[in-house]
């Protein structure tokens, strides 16, 4: 696969995956366009699994910070019921 296409196919994955809909199904329909289906299908597959795993990246990297916050909470449920502040306790509920 050339960088250009992986390129392509990369941003595909990137915009379409806040859609309601399957984001795979746009890179494999991006894909026949740009006209990759003579690709090995395994290495195809791999590579999209690759791009998906970029995107949960970003995900956790940019709600690094709540998923603390909210791991915290959840702890703290466990161990002080009654003590934890109204924000403390959303947070717990989230957790659980």
């Amino acid at each position: 696969m050339s960088p250009l296409a992986a390129i392509i196919l990369g941003l595909v994955q990137g915009l379409t995956e806040f859609l309601p809909i399957s984001s795979s199904a746009h890179v494999q329909i991006a894909e026949q366009l740009l006209g990759l289906s003579n690709f090995d299908p395994a290495r195809l597959t791999a590579f999209i699994a690759t791009i998906q795993l970029g995107t949960e990246a970003a995900v956790l990297i940019y709600f690094f910070k709540d998923i603390v916050r909210i791991v915290k909470a959840w702890f703290g449920s466990l161990f002080k019921a009654n003590k934890q502040s109204e924000s403390e306790a959303h947070d717990a509920k989230l957790g659980w």
